[in-house]
């Protein structure tokens, strides 16, 4: 993926943390992270060959040593997954992290960076992380995207009012814990039990594995409760800090006692799991906040006065944009957009961010001729197709840099 880099002018670290982060072919994304796992357990994927093997089992080796205590060869899986807990959050949290920040910087160096998917946002990252596979073959290209059956925009975190069998049509990449389900694996989902009939858990949680439990403490308590029962593979999903960084922004004092309660619940967890279960933690997304002088309604800004009218629909997020244009556009077109944007955002076609792979699985026209990310902590809407609460957002998410796109990898 080639991404043009620009980063403004207010002082080293701001430069820094400005710049669109690069996958890289060499880098470890979210969609390998559960067969990895899976395989430092022993369990299913005996076949998985992966360069970042040998990097996991030191740094599970390392980890393993920093916790003091005696643990058995992993047999099991434990995996964690935060919603909204960046790796760049949590360093820059470590001081409320008395147990995690011991482990954030313990992952051997060639393992090099873990990235999250491509728009970094829950329902492209969860997917792809419960299924191995890309957004590019999931089709979860978004937090919204165009339905080209209706040519109407659908919210791939719920399908309101789509049937499980048209949700399930959507995603056709099986999700590991079907397939383990069948190899005879037992396999556990925890997560709020509001999750439950979400399009989005028809697409990553089989019904039989759905387990509701609705704070972090009751997760811990079930997760327990299902390895005393035989589970070998439980994975709880924590929802609250990514929605109080929407609400609140990720320098609240809310969403830093959320950060203080995950941790605890982490410790606690480890330290009364059975030690033949390997425990890693993980995220979908970062977090950047944002506020209104940093928002830009394309319907009422005059830099798009002479090219709004090109536009048949907008979906996608104000961090990620998808723009649906009447017609194809020209390299003029895409030109006079790129000086609408100017530096605030990145104006590109899906060629030039997703895999071939995205027009071979035939998901292209669920994305429009133009996609925009936001540099900086910029947010773009419009709100002739986008509701208003849209930009009442503080911490916002589903662009290109690290501080969204890099996740924890935490082996425990």
């Amino acid at each position: 993926m080639r991404v043009p880099t620009k980063s403004q002018p207010s002082g080293r670290a701001a430069k820094a943390r400005s710049k669109f982060f690069l996958p890289s072919e060499s880098d470890l994304r979210i969609w390998q992270l559960l067969p990895l796992s899976a395989a430092l357990a022993g369990i299913g994927y005996e076949s998985f060959e992966s360069r970042f093997l040998p990097a996991a089992q030191a740094a599970l080796a390392h980890n393993r040593r920093l916790l003091d205590i005696q643990l058995s060869e992993p047999q099991r899986l434990c995996l964690v997954l935060v919603d909204g807990m960046g790796l760049n959050l949590l360093r820059s949290y470590r001081a409320h992290l008395p147990f995690l920040r011991r482990f954030i910087e313990t992952t051997p160096e060639y393992l090099g960076p873990v990235c999250t998917s491509v728009p970094s946002t829950t329902a492209a990252a969860v997917s792809s992380l419960h299924t191995a596979t890309p957004p590019e073959q999931t089709g979860m290209l978004g937090y919204e995207c165009i339905d080209p059956s209706s040519g109407e925009p659908v919210r791939l975190l719920r399908f309101t009012d789509w049937p499980k069998e048209k949700v399930q049509s959507w995603c056709q990449s099986a999700n590991l814990y079907e397939k383990w389900s069948r190899e005879g694996i037992s396999v556990k989902n925890i997560l709020s039990e509001k999750f439950k009939d979400s399009g989005m858990t028809h697409i990553t949680v089989p019904q039989k594995c759905f387990v509701g439990a609705d704070t972090m403490p009751q997760r811990v308590s079930s997760a327990v409760h299902e390895f005393r029962q035989g589970a070998q593979v439980v994975t709880l999903y924590s929802w609250e800090l990514d929605h109080l960084g929407h609400h609140h922004g990720t320098t609240s004092v809310p969403w830093a006692a959320e950060l203080e309660q995950i941790d605890k619940a982490i410790a606690d967890l480890r330290r009364v799991l059975p030690p033949d279960v390997l425990l890693v933690i993980c995220a979908d997304h970062g977090m950047v906040n944002t506020c209104p002088e940093r928002t830009v309604d394309l319907a009422h800004a005059p830099e798009f006065a002479s090219l709004k009218d090109q536009l048949r629909i907008v979906s996608g997020e104000p961090r990620a944009l998808h723009l649906h244009l009447r017609d194809n556009p020209t390299g003029r077109d895409i030109e006079a957009w790129q000086q609408a944007f100017g530096s605030r955002a990145w104006v590109c076609t899906p060629e030039q961010v997703w895999s071939p792979e995205l027009f071979a699985s035939g998901h292209s026209g669920r994305l429009g001729q133009l996609c925009v990310f936001a540099r900086e902590n910029w947010q773009f809407l419009d709100t002739r197709f986008q509701p208003e609460s849209m930009r009442e957002m503080i911490g916002v998410h589903g662009s290109l840099t690290a501080d969204e796109l890099l996740i924890p990898f935490i082996l425990l």
